[in-house]
């Protein structure tokens, strides 16, 4: 079974994910000071393993660049998909209104056309003006 808890809210876990560790795991990744790593590092195996590859990751400036680097172009990707997300929807709503007003456009000259036909020019005139009349008149003429 999948087990879920908030991160934020660790007061909520269930008996099984404190007595798993895995309240225990997620304070360690919420900790904020190396002496709350060390303190919950001397009372778990486990953590005090992480904790001390945290701390090579951390004296190896090699490793420090390349997950820094890393952290840097996911911040760049994110940025890059929201943009183009944001791109993409910007162009779908200007590629929508345009084609909203030509079929609006090309619906009102059916309608149009149906009235000169019926030679109904006050109609039409009438339908310039009053949307209800119009829309009234696109479900007689089966627009």
């Amino acid at each position: 079974t999948l087990s879920v808890i908030d991160l934020n809210h660790t007061e909520l876990a269930e008996p099984e994910d404190i007595s798993s560790g895995l309240v225990q795991w997620i304070q360690f990744f919420k900790a904020t000071t190396w002496k709350e790593v060390l303190h919950m590092a001397a009372q778990n195996p486990d953590i005090s393993n992480a904790a001390s590859t945290m701390h090579s990751m951390y004296q190896n400036n090699y490793v420090y660049d390349e997950c820094w680097q890393h952290e840097e172009e996911n911040r760049i990707r994110r940025s890059l998909y929201i943009e183009g997300k944001i791109a993409g929807k910007t162009e779908g709503k200007i590629e929508g209104k345009i084609e909203g007003k030509t079929e609006g456009e090309n619906l009102f000259a059916a309608l149009a056309q149906k009235l000169i036909a019926d030679n109904l020019i006050d109609e039409l005139t009438r339908a310039t003006l009053d949307k209800a009349y119009r829309q009234e008149l696109y479900k007689r003429y089966n627009l």
